[in-house]
């Protein structure tokens, strides 16, 4: 990025998230997925299992890790062997073959 266009963006971003607890939050949950992706695309290309995590014990984690107070734990991302019978995706998700795209919008009508 030109140095000239960083106080724009830099403004921009002020004017977003400063004094704004919830929308930082929001914003770090998304990002935390972002960057879990690639790690859960490397274990899988590699036949293992990397399932996200939720649910999991927040504050606990906070604690173990000893993570700042304006830190949060947004996802655990297990890695391992994948067991067997395991399902490969769980049946509850929408199947790509089963979706067709209209506009750029997924849907499940055939």
């Amino acid at each position: 990025m030109p140095a000239e266009l960083l106080p724009i963006f830099e403004g921009a971003a002020k004017a977003l998230y400063s004094g704004k607890p919830q929308t930082q939050r929001d914003e770090a949950i998304r990002t935390a997925t972002f960057g879990a992706a690639p790690l859960m695309f490397a274990a899988r290309g590699l036949d293992l299992g990397s399932p996200p995590m939720i649910g999991f014990d927040a504050e606990g984690v906070a604690r173990e890790f000893k993570l700042a107070q304006d830190e949060v734990p947004a996802l655990l991302v297990a890695v391992g062997s994948i067991g067997e019978g395991n399902w490969p995706q769980k049946p509850h998700r929408l199947y790509l073959k089963s979706s067709i795209w209209s506009k750029g919008i997924p849907s499940t009508r055939g």
